[in-house]
């Protein structure tokens, strides 16, 4: 998705980014554009420009609505199709036939094995917080402002 932030007061030059970043980048760029530097303990992410980004990987999760996973790591985009089983790699964020890994393949196993570690993540992080304790209680030992 194209994006453009635009701070005249904050910076003299354009600035392209041209690795892949995430929604949960914006916040810091915005509140680093703003000086903000307090209450910032709960942030994902980074700002835009922070060069560490094109060595991030980065996951698209649309198992629920799409029927497929999948995540960007060393230039290179990956996907798991729940439907098929089929598996997928490629240099653009779209997929065709002629991409599909061989099933018994040790990309494939990988490109499996990663989406499934962060799938399984996920469900841990999910049952930790679903009573709303931890970060009710986090939240009440933050600093007030």
């Amino acid at each position: 998705v194209p994006l453009m932030i635009y701070a005249p007061r904050v910076l003299d030059h354009t600035e392209r980014i041209s690795w892949l970043t995430s929604h949960i980048d914006v916040a810091p760029t915005l509140l680093d554009l703003l000086g903000v530097e307090q209450g910032r303990e709960f942030e994902q992410g980074n700002a835009l420009w922070n060069p560490g980004l094109q060595k991030r990987t980065t996951f698209f999760l649309g198992r629920h609505l799409l029927g497929a996973d999948g995540y960007y790591a060393d230039g290179n985009f990956f996907m798991w199709n729940y439907m098929s089983d089929a598996t997928y790699a490629g240099r653009q964020l779209h997929f065709d036939p002629a991409q599909v890994l061989a099933s018994n393949s040790p990309a494939a196993a990988e490109v499996r094995r990663t989406i499934s570690r962060l799938v399984a993540l996920q469900e841990v992080w999910a049952q930790h917080f679903a009573s709303g304790q931890l970060v009710r209680g986090a939240l009440s030992a933050a600093p007030s402002r």
